[in-house]
């Protein structure tokens, strides 16, 4: 409604200019309205005669073309050729400026639509697009504001000269911003629609409503971590508690267990019965036994708190030291060991050695009762993983128990048979599962057994 009010008092206001503002015209037609007569009675040929008041100029026409523009330019703001446009044709106060107010509104509006534009490029720099193009446009329209000017201008002082050279600037301008549209027109094109735009945003919001369900999960589940990890911690604890407890108070009976059961054998032990001395056996078997079931949770709480320190190691060259040290240890002289000489793997050596030790007296253990005793080493190439193994051909296991192997305290066979605390796979599980790698092994009962092993420390 304000709106509205606004146009119409302007409209208002440009009648009233209409009515009061005199014209320019020539006494000739003054004279003629004054006796009374019509306009449209004034004579035509004295109209052309005011328009052509200095005569058209056939001579040019043979003028050379280079000496017309020389001329042109040297004369672009003389205007003694040409009358002014009030003193040329049958113009009516209300028909001039109708004219010459539509030619000032619409050059008003053509400064208006470049500076908006400047605005935004100014304002958007960062994200506008087609600079060159709306640069173009701002030109054109410039120009096109310009012709309408002069338009105006020349009701007063006669510029035609130098309105044909804006026009003709105009026109290259115009011509250039239409082959620069179309050069982009491709790329506009393929901007998405207000529907397909629309469809997206609703698509984006819909993802963007799932990321945020899915954060508060991830959140919960961390949280849920990280009061696991906090209970871990504790438990952790309890297990160096205990640890410790087993290092110390356990070890301090034992050796008196242990001592005692010793000095009984080497004062009194032909003062025993039978009876007697096999209870005081048992009593040195169990003592010793227990002992180094102390020693194995130790090592294996131990691992499990120390980092890994990966470095290029020789495996075979570790193997070799392994055997040596087991033969020296054990009657074993007539074991065949078979080691694939030159593995390197990137490892944490001391702990390899421990799992190696470890894999090494649990083939020798059991391939005891074998005739011809074999453990091999070596690395499958081919395979996934390209795995270490080591392989024995002793009394083997039930594959259907194998996922207890690498547990402790799991046993697949009877004490009576072999001797052991239960511990030492567990110790060579923890260790290849420190390295980031894999184990698990392969059997048939009676006929041996092989584990694989594999490392990929970070």
């Amino acid at each position: 409604m304000n709106i509205n009010l606004q146009l119409h008092r302007i409209l208002l206001l440009i009648l009233l200019l209409l009515t009061f503002v005199p014209t320019g015209t020539s006494n000739v037609r003054e004279d003629n309205i004054g006796k009374g007569k019509p306009i449209n009675t004034i004579s035509p040929v004295s109209r052309v005669s005011i328009c052509s008041a200095n005569g058209a100029n056939d001579s040019h026409s043979i003028i050379p073309l280079q000496l017309q523009i020389t001329h042109f330019f040297s004369t672009l703001l003389d205007t003694k050729s040409f009358p002014a446009r009030w003193q040329c044709g049958d113009w009516s106060t209300f028909h001039g400026w109708l004219y010459i107010l539509s030619d000032l509104t619409t050059w008003l509006a053509y400064f208006a639509i470049p500076s908006i534009l400047l605005f935004f490029i100014y304002e958007r720099k960062q994200s506008a697009r087609y600079h060159k193009i709306v640069v173009y446009f701002i030109l054109f329209i410039l120009f096109c504001g310009a012709t309408h000017l002069l338009d105006a201008i020349i009701f007063w002082i006669p510029v035609y000269k130098l309105s044909a050279l804006i026009r003709f600037s105009t026109a290259i301008i115009s011509m250039v911003t239409v082959f620069s549209l179309v050069s982009v027109m491709p790329e506009a094109m393929k901007y998405k629609s207000p529907a397909e735009t629309d469809k997206i945003v609703v698509e984006l919001t819909q993802a963007n409503e799932d990321l945020k369900k899915e954060i508060l999960l991830r959140q919960k589940a961390e949280q849920q971590v990280q009061d696991l990890n906090e209970v871990l911690a504790e438990k952790v604890k309890e297990l160096e508690a205990f640890s410790y407890s087993v290092s110390h108070d356990l070890r301090s009976p034992l050796r008196a267990v242990h001592g005692f059961a010793k000095a009984l054998t080497e004062d009194n032990y032909d003062h025993l019965n039978e009876e007697g001395k096999d209870y005081l056996n048992r009593i040195n078997k169990g003592a010793i036994r227990m002992g180094q079931l102390i020693d194995d949770m130790l090592l294996l709480s131990q691992i499990s708190k120390k980092e890994v320190n990966a470095d290029d190691a020789n495996v075979s060259l570790l193997m070799n030291e392994v055997v040596t040290e087991a033969k020296n240890s054990h009657k074993i002289a007539h074991y065949d060991f078979d080691i694939q000489e030159g593995l390197i793997a990137s490892c944490d050596i001391r702990l390899v050695r421990i799992a190696i030790e470890n894999l090494v007296n649990n083939a020798i253990k059991f391939s005891a009762k074998a005739l011809n005793p074999k453990i091999e080493f070596g690395r499958n190439m081919e395979a996934d993983g390209q795995p270490f193994y080591i392989k024995d051909n002793g009394v083997g296991f039930n594959m259907e128990f194998s996922g207890k192997l690498f547990s402790p305290f799991q046993r697949l066979h009877s004490k009576k048979d072999f001797q052991g605390t239960g511990i030492g796979l567990a110790i060579v599980g923890r260790i290849i599962t420190k390295h980031n790698g894999r184990i698990w092994a392969e059997s048939s009962l009676g006929k041996g057994a092989t584990f694989y092993f594999t490392f990929n420390p970070k």
